[in-house]
Protein backbone atom coordinates (compact mmCIF):
# COMPACT_ATOMS: atom_id res chain seq x y z
CA UNK A 1 0.00 0.00 0.00
CA UNK A 2 2.94 2.55 1.10
CA UNK A 3 4.74 1.65 -2.47
CA UNK A 4 1.22 2.47 -4.21
CA UNK A 5 0.61 5.73 -1.85
CA UNK A 6 4.48 6.53 -3.27
CA UNK A 7 3.67 6.24 -7.09
CA UNK A 8 0.09 7.74 -6.66
CA UNK A 9 0.53 10.84 -4.91
CA UNK A 10 2.76 12.69 -7.23
CA UNK A 11 1.00 11.85 -10.14
CA UNK A 12 -1.92 13.49 -7.87
CA UNK A 13 -0.03 16.42 -7.10
CA UNK A 14 0.93 16.96 -11.07
CA UNK A 15 -2.50 16.91 -11.88
CA UNK A 16 -3.79 19.23 -9.26
CA UNK A 17 -1.19 21.90 -10.64
CA UNK A 18 -2.42 21.11 -13.77
CA UNK A 19 -5.69 22.06 -12.64
CA UNK A 20 -4.64 25.20 -11.33
CA UNK A 21 -2.82 26.41 -14.04
CA UNK A 22 -5.78 25.26 -16.59
CA UNK A 23 -8.39 27.07 -14.07
CA UNK A 24 -9.16 30.22 -16.97
CA UNK A 25 -10.20 27.91 -19.02
CA UNK A 26 -12.77 25.88 -16.76
CA UNK A 27 -13.65 29.34 -15.19
CA UNK A 28 -14.06 30.44 -19.46
CA UNK A 29 -16.37 27.72 -20.21
CA UNK A 30 -18.44 27.98 -16.76
CA UNK A 31 -18.98 31.52 -18.17
CA UNK A 32 -20.07 30.52 -21.34
CA UNK A 33 -22.18 27.81 -20.18
CA UNK A 34 -23.95 30.46 -17.46
CA UNK A 35 -24.08 33.28 -20.75
CA UNK A 36 -25.20 30.92 -23.27
CA UNK A 37 -26.71 28.24 -22.21
CA UNK A 38 -28.28 28.77 -18.97
CA UNK A 39 -29.49 32.49 -19.17
CA UNK A 40 -29.52 32.68 -22.88
CA UNK A 41 -28.11 36.20 -22.91
CA UNK A 42 -29.16 37.76 -26.41
CA UNK A 43 -25.80 39.15 -26.48
CA UNK A 44 -24.60 35.24 -27.41
CA UNK A 45 -27.10 34.67 -29.74
CA UNK A 46 -26.03 35.97 -32.99
CA UNK A 47 -23.89 34.01 -35.09
CA UNK A 48 -21.12 36.48 -35.53
CA UNK A 49 -20.71 36.99 -31.35
CA UNK A 50 -20.87 32.72 -31.53
CA UNK A 51 -18.33 32.62 -34.29
CA UNK A 52 -15.73 34.92 -32.47
CA UNK A 53 -16.32 32.94 -29.46
CA UNK A 54 -15.67 29.99 -30.98
CA UNK A 55 -12.66 28.86 -31.44
CA UNK A 56 -11.33 30.41 -27.92
CA UNK A 57 -14.65 27.79 -26.24
CA UNK A 58 -12.68 25.14 -28.60
CA UNK A 59 -9.72 25.67 -27.49
CA UNK A 60 -10.58 26.01 -23.76
CA UNK A 61 -12.66 22.43 -24.17
CA UNK A 62 -9.40 21.24 -25.73
CA UNK A 63 -7.33 22.24 -22.86
CA UNK A 64 -9.86 20.89 -20.27
CA UNK A 65 -10.28 17.62 -22.03
CA UNK A 66 -6.39 16.77 -22.23
CA UNK A 67 -6.42 17.05 -18.53
CA UNK A 68 -9.51 14.67 -18.08
CA UNK A 69 -7.97 12.34 -20.09
CA UNK A 70 -4.76 12.92 -18.02
CA UNK A 71 -6.89 12.34 -15.07
CA UNK A 72 -8.69 8.67 -16.64
CA UNK A 73 -4.77 7.30 -17.59
CA UNK A 74 -4.13 7.24 -13.57
CA UNK A 75 -7.21 4.73 -12.76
Amino acid sequence: MKQFRNQVYPLLDILDEEENRIDPSISALKRYRDRFIVHLDPRFAFEDTIRGAGQSILNDLEVVFAHIEKHMLIL
